[in-house]
């Protein structure tokens, strides 16, 4: 049964800016604790934007907790999918303070899987680290480019607006950014033309 746009208006506040950031930063903090690579709250996020894209339709936008909800089933599932060192879900729950249980989050998570949202995702990161290689420095500028490129990217991932473009997109513009900000002018105008 679709809902009212009187219930979509209501919960539409639980996905401004504001609060995709504190989620953001939430994953960030926790992938960082664990030393995850940070491309698995990308991976989060596109799980979690597609899944609220493809269930909202019918069941209408979730109610805060059951957003955090999925945004903990989301990271679990992203972890899984990015890193051998991946997150046990009682050790989330526990460093979330979180009130909602192993099955709960568990039980979340097959719902995401189970639905019609699932799919590969190639993560910014991955592509910068072969658009980089093709850049003419050095290597240990290579690496700074890359690093800063990197960081870029996971800004991204906080703004909403950039959840519409590809990660191809966020990648290249990540990369020009970071080469415009760390590589003397004479080389960016070489590449401008």
């Amino acid at each position: 049964m679709i809902r009212s746009q009187e219930s979509f208006t209501k919960n539409w506040n639980v996905y401004n800016f504001v609060w995709r950031k504190k989620v953001c930063q939430w994953a960030y903090s926790i992938v960082d604790h664990y030393s995850i690579d940070n491309g698995a709250v990308y991976v989060m996020m596109t799980i979690l934007d597609r899944f609220v894209a493809v269930t909202c339709a019918v069941d209408g936008l979730p109610a805060k907790d059951d957003y955090k909800l999925l945004a903990m089933a989301s990271l679990l599932l992203a972890s899984r999918m990015c890193d051998r060192n991946h997150l046990e879900t009682s050790d989330m729950i526990s460093l979330s303070q979180s009130n909602f249980s192993d099955e709960q989050v568990e039980e979340a998570s097959k719902r995401i899987v189970a639905s019609p949202s699932w799919l590969r995702m190639i993560v910014p990161k991955d592509l910068l680290c072969n658009l980089v290689s093709f850049l003419p420095v050095p290597s240990d500028t290579k690496d700074k480019v890359l690093e800063k490129a990197t960081h870029l990217s996971e800004i991204c991932v906080m703004n909403f607006s950039t959840n519409s473009h590809r990660p191809s997109v966020i990648a290249v513009a990540s990369l020009l950014a970071a080469v415009d900000f760390m590589i003397p002018s004479r080389f960016c105008n070489v590449t401008r033309e």
